[in-house]
């Protein structure tokens, strides 16, 4: 009742509308410029993935992200998603999907790709991570890693940001769900329910 009153749950009758209506409030309250204070969270990687393609969208058409420096990541897929690939830029928001402890790295770990080497034998990217002051050089083939606009609410578990957008949907909502869900923000949490 209190995220109701203070207009912080939005009903929206399909699916793209409630991404839609997601990312306008994403943006307007900063992501495009901070998306490390903003983050996203779904129940399901298909919704994470298209999240992750309009944050994106909206942070190449402010030239917050460099498309001549980008790099295309293939995942296979697994028991509950299919193979797909994405295309990741100098300045976007990448997550390590993979723990490595040669290059002391965690699953969830997430920072800002600031550079990428495609040698012929290997490919390297450059990520700043959160809280660190030095990038760190990374083979993809040893730290796979995905756009990090968007996560899945069991990668969030642990996390926090100053503003948190959820979108309540999916097989996988229950009360567990949407308490880890809303208790992400600092700040502002937002709610994004679908009407059926």
């Amino acid at each position: 009742a209190n995220y109701v009153e203070k207009d912080q749950v939005k009903l929206a009758e399909t699916r793209s509308e409630l991404f839609a209506e997601l990312i306008e409030d994403w943006k307007k309250q900063g992501g495009v410029v901070k998306p490390q204070e903003n983050i996203i969270c779904a129940a399901l990687n298909r919704e994470i993935d298209e999240l992750n393609d309009l944050s994106q969208a909206l942070r190449l058409g402010a030239g917050a992200i460099d498309p001549s420096h980008r790099i295309s990541i293939h995942r296979k897929g697994g028991r509950f998603e299919s193979a797909t690939t994405e295309t990741i830029c100098v300045g976007d928001r990448v997550t390590v999907t993979k723990k490595s402890r040669k290059y002391g790295v965690e699953n969830g770990d997430t920072g800002t790709l600031v550079g990428i080497s495609p040698t012929p034998l290997s490919k390297t990217i450059s990520v700043l991570f959160d809280g660190e002051t030095r990038p760190r050089i990374l083979p993809l083939r040893k730290v796979p890693v995905r756009r990090g606009y968007a996560f899945t609410t069991h990668k969030l578990q642990g996390a926090t940001a100053d503003n948190v957008y959820v979108a309540m949907t999916g097989p996988m909502l229950n009360l567990q769900m949407a308490y880890v869900q809303m208790s992400r923000h600092r700040h502002q949490l937002n709610l994004y329910v679908p009407e059926s």
